[in-house]
């Protein structure tokens, strides 16, 4: 019989061995670890959050790129390629506007062509509020073939003409969902899009055409034409912004943007207005209310060329602007060049009045693309550089071969906190190769904040895994042209990612 006692020693008996069988364990794991045996698990080495995606025929450029709800990328560009590398699809005919969907550690999941029988090019792209993505671009920037009424392109509506605002809503997957036409008699350009909270756009470009179509304004020469239409492409209400330059005087959207008071939009972008000097162009930005009504307007302009890229707003209800400009100490700015083009950066407040601004560059062409505010106050600046800018004047960083994408951290008051260079032995940041860009894409490097407080980089290279540049490029020789998408974290270091397939 095994009484009370006996069951409570055979209970301590288990106990022990048990205890002895863990030390055991432990002193045979802890002498493997000692001398590196395999019952150590291995920690995954990432990769950089550096990729390549393009095709092996033809070229390719970039406008837009924004992260998506679900921790990933969409892309927007355009390229004249067909089914080659990367590019998945059949090209329409010259060039197509090009979406690539990323996952978030930058591999690939789609991509498609949209176009026509003509020149078709990518300007701007954003995730929806119902999960599927929106973009304008503009089709049949050329008088050799018509792209409305073939491939995906719908037919001219009555009274259109010439190159056309095309707006396209898709599903999640990337098909066609509805689409629309914009325009009237002469040429218009899309430029921007945002979605509001009920579910509209407002729509951003410019337009030459004048009492028909859709346009029920007037210009002198080509304007800003802004439009907010319904989640299916109805528009609400138009305005045409004549630029306050001399009459005929071409201006040109880059950037509209909600106010961070909700009180309006910030329109930012370029005039020849002749302002300044005989540059020729000028920095033009626009205050305007919620429903269209132009609140202010200011030219910004030196004794050279100055043109405005990118407008973001900021926290205290101003915004910053930025873009290149070769004048110096004369019109708005009493700052000296540094040589070539630098970059000009103008913090605004709320009136659009300079309360700061300060011209970044070397000795070469130094150009700004893109700017954001910072989590911390500051700003964050990308563009380009030329290699003879490295090493001198506000460029610290060394080169890495040819032009860079070239970035600046600045602080509240626009000190510069610090500095990186990006890219290979080849050409980054730059698109003067191309022979079909526009007078909208003249800023082919996009950065934009993501959510876990660093920044992705949409920009071009003409390297192949070298330095910076560590995917491989599709097709040969030094001037083809790749979309390359890289991140940053907040001190420039290019981020790591675990390597899922993303080189291919």
């Amino acid at each position: 019989m095994i009484t009370k006692c006996n069951m409570r020693n055979i209970k301590n008996k288990l106990k022990s061995l048990f205890a002895a069988a863990v030390l055991l364990g432990v002193s045979q794991y802890a002498q493997a670890q000692a001398v590196g045996t395999p019952y150590i698990v291995p920690i995954e080495q990432g990769i950089p959050f550096s990729f390549l995606a393009g095709g092996t025929i033809a070229k390719h450029n970039t406008n837009d790129v924004q992260q998506t709800p679900d921790g990933g990328y969409i892309t927007i560009g355009t390229t004249d390629d067909s089914g080659s590398g990367d590019i998945t699809g059949t090209n329409h005919g010259g060039d197509d506007v090009w979406v690539v969907k990323y996952d978030q550690y930058g591999k690939k999941e789609w991509n498609r062509l949209y176009g026509g029988s003509s020149f078709d090019h990518g300007h701007a792209i954003i995730p929806t509020t119902d999960g599927g993505y929106i973009f304008t671009a503009t089709v049949n920037t050329s008088g050799m073939s018509i792209s409305p009424g073939t491939g995906d392109v719908m037919a001219y509506p009555t009274n259109h003409a010439l190159a056309e605002i095309w707006v396209v809503k898709l599903n999640a997957a990337g098909n066609i969902m509805w689409q629309r036409l914009y325009g009237g008699n002469g040429a218009d350009i899309g430029r921007t899009i945002l979605q509001l909270t009920d579910g509209s756009y407002i729509v951003g470009g410019m337009t030459s055409s004048s009492a028909s179509g859709d346009i029920t304004g007037t210009t002198v020469g080509g304007d800003l034409w802004v439009f907010r239409i319904t989640s299916t492409g109805n528009i609400i209400w138009q305005q045409i912004y004549n630029g306050p330059g001399p009459n005929g005087a071409n201006d040109f959207l880059d950037s509209l943007v909600a106010t961070s008071d909700g009180t309006g939009y910030i329109l930012g972008g370029r005039s020849f207005s002749n302002y300044r000097s005989t540059g020729g162009q000028d920095f033009s930005i626009m205050k305007i209310s919620l429903t269209g009504g132009l609140e202010w307007q200011k030219l910004y302009g030196t004794a050279g060329l100055d043109q405005c890229f990118s407008a973001y707003p900021t926290s205290d209800g101003g915004s910053i602007i930025a873009g290149i400009s070769n004048g110096s100490a004369t019109g708005d700015t009493t700052l000296t060049n540094h040589g070539g083009n630098d970059m000009w950066i103008i913090k605004l407040n709320s009136l659009g009045n300079i309360e700061w601004q300060r011209l970044l560059g070397g000795a070469g062409n130094d150009n700004a693309h893109s700017v954001v505010q910072t989590v911390d106050g500051g700003f964050m600046l990308a563009g380009s550089s030329q290699p003879s800018s490295a090493g001198n004047g506000d460029i610290t960083a060394l080169s890495k071969g040819g032009i860079d994408v070239c970035i600046f951290k600045l602080s509240a008051d626009g000190s510069i906190e610090w500095q990186r260079l990006y890219g290979g032995p080849g050409i980054e940041g730059d698109n003067g190769l191309l022979t079909y860009t526009r007078d909208t894409e003249f800023h082919p490097t996009e950065l934009r904040k993501t959510a876990d407080g660093d920044y992705i980089i949409f920009t071009l290279s003409t390297s192949d895994n070298s330095a910076d540049v560590t995917d491989t490029k599709n097709g040969s020789g030094a001037a083809r042209y790749n979309i390359w998408l890289f991140k940053i974290d907040p001190m420039g270091n290019i981020v790591e990612v675990p390597d899922v397939g993303q080189k291919d």
